[in-house]
């Protein structure tokens, strides 16, 4: 089996190389410091396994695992990441990844994710299966009534973990106007006049785990 680590910190591949090499299976393990990079060497080398960070500064997880599955649709992905939140697990595996992993999994949860994903099942956390379960079902509840599109869902989940306009706009790469002009839409959507309520109505609607 063949690895590819993608990563921003060299530290963290370093070290979660280390780990890998434990496991009797794997063979050859590359690494790449961004999704450019990962692009490159996924078409190079076809690994059997990716390892994905979220959050990267050039081309972050989730668009670099989307262009990855769409060119090479048997890709297996697994996202392994800081965020102990639904949201962004439900968004890397709406993007295609096969599996998603905490940081702070141990060699033993790592071993089992290789072999579901490897055997072509789905793998998340324990952390957070249950909640991924429940906003699966209500953001396709919300989705089926039109209420909000992908895009304000992405923010709304931004304001709710505090993020300001200017802070958003960096983010997912918009102006804080555009950004601004989505805040007033979402409002208007979702019948709420605060970001109180907002936040209420993300949370009551599996959009937001506090």
């Amino acid at each position: 089996m063949n690895v590819l680590i993608v990563d921003d910190h060299k530290l963290f591949r370093e070290g979660f190389e280390r780990a890998l090499r434990l496991i009797d299976e794997i063979k050859d393990i590359y690494h790449a410091s961004n999704g450019i990079e990962a692009l490159e060497l996924i078409a190079e080398n076809l690994p059997d396994i990716v390892f994905m960070d979220i959050q990267m500064k050039i081309m972050d997880g989730c668009q670099t695992t989307n262009i990855a599955v769409h060119k090479h649709p048997d890709i297996k992905i697994i996202a392994f990441s800081q965020f102990e939140d639904s949201y962004h697990a439900k968004k890397m595996f709406d993007n295609g990844a096969r599996g998603y992993l905490i940081k702070t999994s141990g060699i033993d949860e790592i071993k089992k994710a290789l072999k579901k994903v490897h055997l072509g099942e789905i793998y998340c956390a324990p952390e957070i299966e249950s909640e991924i379960k429940v906003l699966d079902k209500k953001s396709k509840i919300i989705s089926s009534k039109n209420v909000l599109s992908d895009r304000e869902i992405e923010i709304l989940h931004l304001i709710c973990i505090g993020k300001s306009d200017k802070k958003i706009a960096e983010d997912i790469s918009i102006s804080a106007r555009t950004v601004e002009w989505h805040r007033g839409n979402i409002l208007e959507k979702t019948g709420t006049k605060s970001i109180g309520e907002l936040i209420n109505y993300a949370i009551n609607n599996g959009i937001y785990f506090p």
